[in-house]
Formats: C-alpha cells, structure tokens, sequence
C-alpha cells in the first residue's frame, strides 16, 4: 500500500511536521477499555456538564497499560477544526504491508486520571522493532486538561487528566491536587514536566476596545465603506513524544482556531436571487451563495440598536500553528502565548 502523503511527510522530519499542521488527536478509540485503579471522593469539587451547579464526582485513576495503537494521519473531519490534522486509531495493521504508523496512545475519558508507563528499550537492542517498541507517543487532544510526565527519559510515565464541563477552581492546582489524592507519586522531584491550559489557553481577552471600534464603524457613512474585520480565537494543544535511540522527548503543541469574521453594511449589499436560490454581493464579490450557510462559513443578519443599522456578518475558519515546546525531560520556553501570538498574527 503505498505511504500517504501526510503519513510520509510526519515520518520525514515529525517535529516539522507538528510546527506546520495543527494536531488534534481524537478522545480515545472504540477498543479501549479502562482498568480502575482507584476512586477519590471529590464530593463539591467540580461542577459537572457546564451547568454550573456544583454536583461533585469521583476522580479515577486508570492505568492503560503501554497501550499500543498504529495511527494514520488525516485531514479532521469536524466542522470545528477545519484544516486541521488528526489520528485515525486502529488495534492492529489492516494488512502486513499497511503504512500505517506503531505508536503508543493514552486516551481521554471525563472525570480521570489516565497514566500509561512507556516500557524501557531492552538494553541488547540496537535497532529495536517499530512495531514493538514505537517510536512515537500521542494523547487525546487537550482543550483544558492538564498533562504530567516523570519518571527517566528512558522509561516515561505519562498522565491526561480533564473533565467535560467546568472546575470549581484553577485547572493547574486542581490536577496537581488530584496526582496526589489518587497515589501518582506526584511531587515536585517527581513530575518533570507538565502542561496545563495556562499554557496553551488566552487568558486576558480584551473586549471594551473592540466593542469601540465596531460601534465607531457602524457610524461611518455609507455605501461604500470597508467591511468590519474581527479575528475569534479558539486555543487548543497537542502533546506528543519522539523516541530518539532510548531517550523519549515530550511536546506540547500550542494552536489556536482563528475565525475572522467580515461585518457589511446592508447598504452595501445587493441582494441577487436566480432561480431558487438567493446570493448577496458587495462590489460585485459574492457574500452569501445560499441562506445562513454554506460550506462551512456562516452568515448572518444582525440589527445593531439603537442606530437600527442592519448588517450582514461572513465568517472563514484557519488553524494557526503557534508553537512546539518541549515539556519533558525539560520545559523549554518562558514566553506568554498572547505574545507569541501577536509575534504570528503580525
């Protein structure tokens, strides 16, 4: 079977790879089953679902095992990552020639702990099989869990902890509470890199001078006028191993979705209807080719009060690569993301 193009190009140079297409691993695959390792009562601790009602849980800890999975990468076919890349995940190779990839995988379940222990490169081997001791390690995707590692570079243990819904406090602090409470061995000669959402998440959005701008905008005369432009981020990470000869390496990738939505006065649009179907132009350039979507981006009629001013909005998403940082054995960058947005944004 011959080798996919994004299969072969992660397999030329993977850390390149991961600084050019932003990752999004799937939760976890079908096959997987969870082993208990031990419950921790965290009676009022979370609030479950995003209701915002504190209904409490228990945190689990579940050990997988070095589970084992050969991935395919592939476009991701969900609307909320247009352009993005991810894993197709399966138990074993479809056929003995397959090109797919032997990494080791631990997934995501809500309300756990999930830990795997990379097994050690027998010492006596000198090019050891991929197939049985990958050389590559991947986790779910993270957008708000914390991820730790200790443990010698040769012989890793990995943790992915989250919830769905929200914490009742700091992220950071709670799962380092939590690697305690369920007998990680956490502590701070232990765990040698970690990944939290401050790491990979804005925290300072700045709304008051963009609300300014667009009310300024909407005041300016018309027809004629520049359509109002506003960049919508959405943060998102990725955390990743590279096994170079027995010593494993760990990265965080740091990505952000970026929806830029165009804002047009109604007095700047034509309204164009042929046959059944209805587009809207501005200046001859097509806006909207049928009602409230189409491929992807969204349009939308709005009515600003109290001017009353009807304005027609279109939106495009793209996934903005921001970083690779390695996180273990050692964390390697200081900067904010907000500044090494800025640095990409231009």
């Amino acid at each position: 079977m011959p080798v996919s193009p994004l299969n072969a190009e992660f397999l030329a140079n993977p850390l390149l790879f991961i600084r050019k297409h932003s990752c999004s691993p799937p939760d976890n695959d079908e096959s997987f089953g969870a082993e208990l390792a031990r419950v921790t009562p965290l009676a009022g601790e979370i609030l479950s679902g995003g209701q915002g009602s504190s209904t409490g849980g228990d945190v689990v800890r579940n050990s997988v095992k070095s589970l084992k999975r050969f991935m395919r990468l592939k476009p991701h076919t969900k609307p909320d990552f247009p352009n993005t890349v991810t894993l197709d995940l399966k138990t074993m190779r479809d056929t003995p020639n397959d090109d797919r990839i032997p990494i080791y995988w631990l997934p995501w379940f809500s309300l756990r702990i999930m830990e795997i222990t990379i097994p050690p490169v027998p010492s006596n081997l000198v090019d050891p099989d991929d197939d049985e001791y990958p050389r590559f390690f991947f986790t779910a995707g993270i957008n708000g869990c914390s991820v730790f590692a200790k443990g010698e570079a040769t012989n890793p243990t990995i943790f992915h902890a989250g919830i769905t819904g929200n914490l009742g406090r700091g992220a950071p602090q709670f799962w380092r509470d939590q690697m305690a409470n369920t007998g990680t061995g956490y502590g701070a000669s232990a765990i040698k890199g970690e990944a939290n959402r401050d790491d990979y998440m804005f925290t300072r959005p700045q709304d008051s001078a963009l609300a300014s701008k667009y009310l300024a905008w909407l005041s300016q005369a018309s027809p004629g006028s520049k359509p109002f432009a506003i960049d919508i981020g959405s943060s998102f990470g990725c955390v990743f191993g590279i096994r170079f000869g027995r010593h494993w390496s760990l990265y965080l990738q740091e990505s952000m979705m970026v929806s830029t939505v165009h804002f047009h006065k109604k007095s700047d649009i034509a309204k164009v209807k042929q046959h059944n179907n209805v587009s809207f132009q501005v200046k001859g350039s097509l806006v909207k080719a049928e009602p409230f979507q189409h491929k992807g981006n969204v349009f939308s009629k709005i009515v600003v009060p109290p001017k009353k001013k009807d304005v027609f909005s279109s939106k495009s998403t793209r996934p903005l690569p921001l970083r690779v940082s390695e996180i273990y054995p050692t964390k390697t960058w200081s900067r904010e993301l907000l500044q090494t947005f800025a640095e990409h944004a231009g």
